[in-house]
């Protein structure tokens, strides 16, 4: 049985369980088999991270976006990409958005939780509002999700939008960043309403208190 090596603390695996429980796929989740961030980890999984698909003949891939992209390819049903070369495109870009943009904002606020020195953290928070209204038109732009139907980016933003309006709380930002942004909190409410997200989402959360409270 293909596999996938995932950790319920990452946004990135979370996105490919995600998939999975929609799909309802005959791919089993299992914790990496090797411990990460080990000499022995990068030997075996050379890109050094989870989430990694391991087919039944031992070959692997690496990269979220990638793993999403091939399960959908080999599962097209139900669809979560759709079929016009230009709607594609549109959904790849809203995907590379949460990866090169959302995403890195937050990473210095979650090293500073870790301890780590040299953090503007008012600075870091204001930075992330900016990415949230572009986010926020950019999801607006592309329409409501129960009329164009749910997609690979919608499921890439997901647990990456709970780990970027967490991480400020944890840190004793007061404000409500998500209520800042309309189209992006309506869009937020209408993908909880997806059984698998959801599911995925509880998972993380729950991760993610117990990994505050170590």
């Amino acid at each position: 049985m293909m596999k996938v090596l995932s950790s319920d603390l990452s946004p990135y695996a979370t996105r490919i369980r995600m998939l999975i429980g929609h799909k309802q796929l005959p791919i089993a989740i299992e914790p990496p088999d090797v411990p990460l961030r080990t000499p022995a980890f990068v030997r075996k999984y050379p890109f050094g991270k989870i989430p990694v698909l391991v087919r039944d003949d031992g070959a692997t891939l690496a990269e979220s976006w990638s793993i999403l992209e091939y399960l959908e390819s080999s599962y097209p049903e139900p669809a979560l990409a759709p079929t016009d070369p230009w709607q594609k495109a549109q959904m790849n870009a809203r995907g590379r958005f949460v990866d090169t943009q959302l995403a890195p904002a937050a990473f210095p606020l979650f090293g500073h939780f870790l301890g780590r020195p040299g953090v503007d953290v008012p600075a870091q928070i204001s930075q992330l509002r900016q990415e949230l209204g572009k986010a926020n038109v950019i999801w607006q732009q592309a329409g409501a999700i129960n009329e164009r139907g749910l997609d690979l980016a919608d499921i890439a933003l997901a647990p990456v939008l709970y780990f970027v309006l967490s991480l400020p709380k944890m840190l004793g930002e007061p404000a409500d960043l998500l209520a800042e942004q309309p189209a992006l909190q309506d869009w937020w409410q209408k993908v909880m309403d997806v059984a698998a997200i959801k599911a995925g989402i509880d998972e993380m959360a729950l991760a993610f208190q117990a990994f505050a409270k170590r």
